[in-house]
């Protein structure tokens, strides 16, 4: 005769592995929806860290930058302000190191809008924000959307780079 105790699962191994799966299911499941808002506040979070550089960058280097953004492509970049002593014209140069280099947002996520310095608000284009030596900068409102049409927004205010998220 077979040994019976070896050949199954019992009722109660069945109802706690259910039980587990229910819970999985419950808990996890609404969480992956959330995914992209996750992804969206992680770029608004990026896009601060960067602006934050380029601002503590112009002070620590008594440079000029700028902070550019291309709505179209959906990038972003430093660039150092220099200044040809022959013509006595202003160039950018792009920073190509670090977190100067060129940088693409995440698919899903795009630039809505950025409001500029002046009150315009560019959706189209290229934009950008001034980083002065002195701690002056450009104020700008930048405005990211995700697949979903939810936004969030990141206030560069006027002065020393008190970068933070939300629109004011």
């Amino acid at each position: 005769m077979a040994d019976r105790s070896k050949s199954g699962f019992t009722l109660l191994e069945i109802t706690i592995s259910v039980a587990i799966m229910v819970l999985i299911v419950t808990v996890v499941f609404p969480q992956v929806g959330d995914i992209a808002k996750v992804q969206l506040n992680t770029t608004a979070r990026r896009l601060i860290g960067a602006t934050r550089h380029t601002c503590f960058q112009a002070l620590l280097t008594k440079k000029d930058y700028v902070f550019n953004y291309d709505l179209d492509k959906n990038e972003y970049w430093i660039g150092e302000i220099v200044l040809d002593l022959e013509t006595k014209m202003t160039t950018q140069k792009e920073v190509k190191r670090g977190l100067g280099r060129r940088r693409k947002l995440p698919p899903g996520i795009t630039f809505k809008a950025i409001e500029l310095a002046d009150g315009k608000s560019a959706t189209k284009g290229e934009a950008l924000t001034r980083f002065l030596h002195n701690g002056m900068n450009d104020r700008t409102v930048i405005e990211l959307m995700d697949g979903k049409n939810r936004e969030t927004c990141i206030t560069i205010p006027s002065s020393a780079c008190g970068i933070k998220p939300g629109c004011s």
